[in-house]
Parts: C-alpha cells; sequence; structure tokens
C-alpha cells in the first residue's frame, strides 16, 4: 500500500483542481474577456438581416430553387437578396424567440427608403459609389440621434449553388456591435458557419433548420455575455 505525506496528498489535490480549472469553459473565457465587450456592450438590435444570393453572380440559382424573390435591379438588390417570404419570416420570428432578449428591436425603414431621404438631405440626384461614405455617414448619425449609441445586427448570409441534387449551401451568420453595423466574418463563438446540402424539393426546410440552429447558437452565447457582466 502507497502511504502519501500530507503535503504529496495536498499537492495532488492542488493538481487535480488546477487540471479541472485547465478545463476551463473555453467559450465563457474568451466571451466573458474583453473579446467579448464589443457584443456585450450592444444596447438595441438596429439591424436582422437574411440574405440569399448566388456563389456565382448572376446565375439565379436561388431564383431557380425558388427561395429568392425577383424584384425589379435596384442598389439594395446588388448588396442584399431578399429570400422569399416564408424564409425571411422564419429567420425574423427565430430572431425575436432565440436571440433578441430584453433588448428593444428598433427595425429601421427599408434601404430604399433612407436612400431618398439621404439623397434630399445631401441634394444627390444619382446616387453613385462616390456616395457611399456619405450615406453611411448619413444613415450613422440619423440612427445614432433616433435611438442612441451601441447599436447590434444580425446577419445571416446564405448561398447556394447548383439546381439539382444536390443543391449546394454555405450559410454565416455574423453579429456586429460596430456603430457604423459593418460586419465581418470571424472565427469567434458567436459567428456561425456551415456548409451542407439538400434536394431541391427539401432545401427550403433544410436551410429554415440550418437558422433556427444558428440563431439558438448566437443566442446562447449572448446568454453566457450577459451573464458574465461584472466578471
Amino acid at each position: 500500500m502507497r502511504v502519501f505525506t500530507i503535503h504529496a496528498i495536498i499537492f495532488m489535490l492542488t493538481l487535480s483542481m488546477s487540471a479541472s480549472c485547465f478545463a476551463f469553459n473555453a467559450e465563457e473565457f474568451y466571451l466573458c474577456s474583453k473579446a467579448g465587450d464589443e457584443y456585450r456592450g450592444i444596447l438595441y438590435w438596429a439591424r436582422a438581416v437574411v440574405t440569399i444570393n448566388d456563389y456565382d453572380s448572376g446565375s439565379e440559382l436561388s431564383d431557380s430553387v425558388k427561395l429568392k424573390l425577383k424584384s425589379k435591379a435596384s442598389i439594395t438588390d446588388a448588396n442584399y437578396g431578399e429570400p422569399n417570404k416564408n424564409i425571411k419570416t422564419h429567420f425574423i420570428n427565430e430572431f425575436k424567440r432565440l436571440v433578441q432578449g430584453n433588448l428593444p428591436y428598433a427595425k429601421e425603414e427599408t434601404f430604399d427608403t433612407l436612400f431618398a431621404e439621404y439623397k434630399k438631405s445631401a441634394g444627390v440626384k444619382n446616387f453613385t459609389a462616390d456616395d457611399i461614405e456619405g450615406f453611411e455617414a448619413f444613415e450613422e448619425s440619423r440612427r445614432k440621434a433616433i435611438y442612441g449609441p451601441n447599436p447590434g445586427a444580425i446577419y445571416t448570409k446564405i448561398s447556394i449553388s447548383r439546381t439539382d441534387f444536390p443543391v449546394l449551401y454555405e450559410i454565416k451568420t455574423n453579429v456586429s456591435g460596430r456603430d457604423n453595423l459593418w460586419s465581418t466574418d470571424r472565427d469567434d463563438f458567436v459567428s456561425q458557419k456551415n456548409i451542407g446540402y439538400s434536394s431541391p424539393q427539401y432545401i427550403e426546410a433544410e436551410l429554415k433548420k440550418m437558422i433556427t440552429m444558428h440563431l439558438t447558437k448566437v443566442g446562447n452565447a449572448f446568454k453566457l455575455l450577459r451573464s458574465c457582466k461584472g466578471k
């Protein structure tokens, strides 16, 4: 029988406790650190957007499998592929159920409305690439004046390839807590990314399932962010 001194026992207990501490929750460690401050600082949701586009620009694959609304060409459509009503409604409902929490959702006017307001205030007749910076400054200033500081935005972007089985997709969800609401792909515990496939018949149901999965994970991350305030 092995006999241990009290010092050896204390040492082994310390090692055991250290091992338990070392097997920490990496998500909690990240989100409760300074790295999570951008997300934790969000005071209201300014945007909740889901878009569907094609891997190959102009291929109209997402139109072919009835995932995206067809609409007249505009500068808005060039940046955002509006999904069909079923997907859009599902996304908004799941955002409110899983992510919004007790933060206000200050839904903004459509981009077309904001563009019209900007062009009128800035005296711009034809909106060009040179006006983008001015429009972004106008939008940010307007939003801050109406709703206050620290906005948040969540974007789910879906890309489609192929119209026959297998219909391939990529889905990415990112959150921004920046004043300009810019979003970039990140490798953290809030952002989500998956690739998969389905049949033309079931691709819409598959994407709804993935949207729910992404927003569930984002919602859980925000619960953790809120719970570790002051830690």
